[in-house]
Parts: structure tokens; C-alpha cells; sequence
């Protein structure tokens, strides 16, 4: 079975700011109000190690567009797509951004992912 990579896409480029990359940029209020797409981007993967670090590079590929949501990310198998596996903490800093470190991390939380 494959896997699928779910990411979050906002629609438009400015307003508050947008949850991932290291410059945020705001996103107008309809962007924040209105409902969000998903793409859903099946993969050939196999594993759950594997189909989390494609999705790691791609949040660090894509992280700098206002409309990519990175801390939203989620994985499932392909059969099992509503049963899904998040990739990332995402929890808010009080008022330093969200935590990027994996999903179900070990210590604090932190403003960068550590890999390893």
C-alpha cells in the first residue's frame, strides 16, 4: 500500500500571518475565514518513516509560501485515509509561532524541528 501526503493550501497571498516558513506572510481575513483545500498527493511509499521525511523536505521546500500550511501536515495509507498520522507538534509558543519539532516530541517544545 502506498501512502498519501495531506497538506494544507490556503488560497490567497496576504492579512494575518500565515503558519509556516521562516517569514511569514499575512494572509487577508477571507483567507483565514473561508474553508481551506487539501491535496492529497498519493506516493509510492511504503513506510511511514519514509513517507514522513518526503513530507519533512517538502515542508522545507515549500515552507516559504504564504499558502502552505506545514504544521497541518498529515500522513495516512492509501486505504486508510481517514485514519491519519500528523507529522508535525504545531503547538502555539505564546506568541513565538508554533513548535516545529515532530508530532509527539520528547522535551520542550521549540520554534525548530530537530531532526534526529
Amino acid at each position: 500500500m502506498g501512502s498519501v501526503l495531506h497538506l494544507w493550501a490556503a488560497l490567497a497571498l496576504s492579512g494575518p500571518a500565515a503558519s509556516c516558513g521562516p517569514a511569514a506572510v499575512a494572509l487577508p481575513v477571507d483567507a483565514v475565514t473561508a474553508p481551506r483545500w487539501i491535496i492529497h498527493l498519493p506516493t509510492t511509499l511504503t513506510s511511514l518513516d519514509d513517507a514522513t521525511a518526503l513530507a519533512v523536505a517538502l515542508c522545507d521546500s515549500l515552507g516559504h509560501l504564504a499558502v502552505v500550511d506545514c504544521g497541518e501536515t498529515t500522513l495516512s495509507e492509501e486505504d486508510a485515509q481517514f485514519l491519519r498520522t500528523r507529522v508535525f507538534c504545531d503547538a502555539l509558543l505564546g506568541g513565538a509561532g508554533r513548535c516545529r519539532r515532530p508530532d509527539a516530541h520528547d522535551g520542550p517544545c521549540g520554534p525548530a524541528r530537530n531532526r534526529g
